[in-house]
């Protein structure tokens, strides 16, 4: 049997163009350690630079470390 896969939905969001394009939508992070007890949120990305991502998170831009996040995957809706 031959099991194909490619990177999909739920793909992890890393590059350049990848936020890009997922700008405006939400998405699952999760991150090394927790914060104010959250280790694990789904917010809105609003943008990164080269050391941090920007999420509106409970209506308020919240900025978090890359080296901070472990992942940032496209919230998949059914």
């Amino acid at each position: 049997m031959l099991e194909v896969s490619s990177a999909g939905l739920d793909r992890a969001i890393k590059y350049d163009e990848h936020f890009k394009k997922c700008a405006g939508k939400n998405v699952d992070v999760k991150l090394f350690g927790s914060v104010d007890g959250v280790k694990e949120f789904t917010a809105e990305l609003i943008g990164h630079t080269e050391e941090s991502v920007i999420f509106k998170l409970d209506g308020e831009e919240k900025e978090f470390l890359k080296n901070k996040i472990s992942s940032i995957r496209l919230t998949v809706e059914f």
